[in-house]
């Protein structure tokens, strides 16, 4: 984006044959326009408090279009089929971060397992790590090496200093793997964001849009929570009816469905 946001940036990159086959990578920055902090007590794990006016059903439909299927680097790489876990989620840390930045990861990674049924945690001791999260300050973070992705791709990434993210899928629908890499040198709050915002989208949802907002999913929102849309959009897309590698087209004729579904038995 122009202004005073960066729009994510998507791309899909071929792997060595030691790698998974496909590798799709997203940069974030924060540059917040509204901020959600608190949840209410009687929400669902995951949804804010705040409570703006809710978007209609065939907005969370755009939204949910636009967040999985979508590029911002170019059309000729938008995902033309469903792409989620299907294993458990276990992470690695790597890095320096604060028991504060551990609380933020673990906090995230509870609510995203319960929206998705995903079992979501750190590694055990002699568990192989799918999810490797590092912290770095800024001046670390382009030269991270991460095995088949080119490093001219990692420092584009890393150069606006916000957070980014690579994820691997085999075979294609199939997440399998992914990095995360967090700047320590920012604030707590904007760290807390991010690795909301990183965690969520390696689940399957590569693309940024302001479409809905507030949404984790717009450069111009600071969230702690994920909004109604977000969980909206998160559960739809581990609903067992959507399966992984559905071809988009197929996709969409469910998907509406599930959302209204959804925003007749959330608060």
């Amino acid at each position: 984006m122009t202004r005073l946001w960066l729009a994510a940036v998507i791309a899909w990159v071929a792997l060595a044959p030691f790698e998974p086959a496909w590798a799709d990578a997203a940069r974030r920055t924060a540059a917040p326009a509204a901020t959600t902090e608190n949840r209410a007590p009687n929400s669902p794990p995951g949804l804010s408090a705040s409570a703006p006016p809710r978007p209609a059903v065939e907005n969370v439909v755009r939204l949910f279009e636009t967040v999985v299927f979508g590029s911002e680097l170019d059309p000729k790489l938008a995902s033309t089929a469903i792409a989620k876990w299907q294993s458990p989620v276990r992470l690695a840390i790597r890095g320096k971060p604060s028991d504060r930045h551990l609380e933020f990861l673990g906090r995230h990674a509870a609510t995203l397992s319960g929206l998705t049924d995903l079992s979501i945690e750190l590694a055990k001791a002699g568990e192989a790590a799918n999810v490797t999260v590092v912290f770095v300050p800024r001046a670390q973070m382009g030269k991270i090496q991460i095995g088949g992705v080119d490093q001219g791709l990692i420092e584009r990434l890393a150069a606006p200093g916000g957070c980014y993210f690579v994820s691997w899928q085999k075979p294609v629908g199939t997440l399998i793997g992914a990095v995360i890499v967090a700047n320590t040198d920012r604030d707590m709050a904007s760290i807390n964001h991010c690795l909301l915002e990183e965690l969520t989208q390696t689940l399957g949802f590569p693309n940024d849009t302001d479409l809905v907002r507030p949404s984790i999913f717009s450069d111009r929102d600071q969230l702690y929570d994920l909004s109604r849309a977000d969980v909206m959009v998160v559960r739809a897309l581990y609903d067992p009816r959507l399966k992984p590698g559905m071809p988009k087209a197929e996709a969409l004729k469910i998907v509406p469905a599930i959302i209204r579904e959804l925003d007749a038995r959330l608060p």
